[in-house]
């Protein structure tokens, strides 16, 4: 019988938004204006919905683990720490992409962000497999599918409804059709 696993859509949503930036950044001229400011705004949101699920996570997720799982709470707490650092590096290049600077300059900082935001991406494609291969199946077997999606109905109550529509349809964007049509189960 398939498990419910809990990061399958909000990382779905994750993973498309980061292939559709990359293309967008990449297909972008960091010296036109009309290019660049709308492919900072899609990092910017990408950033701020990434920053959100990391709180659900470590507020709601991480806290099922303990205490047999401690070990494994603690390595994707340290890997949101890392995340964040990957993300302050990120914001400052935007920052200064967005000052005034001399074609050239626009030029290297486009190429400075090409190359940490691959870095990112990389990262945080690897994190979200990480976290499906091994936090799932130690929560399968400490609780029933109902708990699970409770846990999840609960710390997605608890979150602040900023971005609730936009991370909404990314999940409806992003699922393949059996998942879209699929009523969720609350019987296991």
């Amino acid at each position: 019988m398939q498990r419910l696993n809990i990061f399958n859509k909000a990382h779905k949503a994750l993973r498309g938004l980061f292939c559709t930036t990359l293309i967008q950044l990449q297909q972008t001229d960091p010296t036109r204006l009309n290019e660049l400011v709308p492919c900072i705004s899609q990092i910017r949101l990408l950033l701020e919905l990434l920053e959100q699920h990391a709180l659900l996570e470590d507020n709601h997720i991480l806290p099922l683990l303990e205490p047999n799982g401690a070990s494994i709470s603690t390595f994707f707490a340290n890997q949101h720490v890392q995340d964040e650092i990957l993300s302050t590096n990120l914001k400052c290049t935007l920052n200064s992409l967005e000052k005034e600077n001399t074609k050239e300059e626009q030029l290297h900082l486009g190429q400075k962000l090409m190359l940490q935001f691959i870095d990112f991406t990389v990262f945080n494609l690897d994190h979200m497999n990480m976290e499906e291969q091994l936090i799932n199946p130690f929560l399968w077997s400490a609780y029933p599918d109902a708990v699970l999606e409770n846990k999840i109905t609960e710390a997605i109550r608890a979150s602040p409804p900023v971005h609730h529509e936009i991370f909404l349809d990314l999940m409806i964007q992003h699922q393949n059709k059996s998942e879209v049509q699929a009523k969720p189960t609350s019987d296991e």
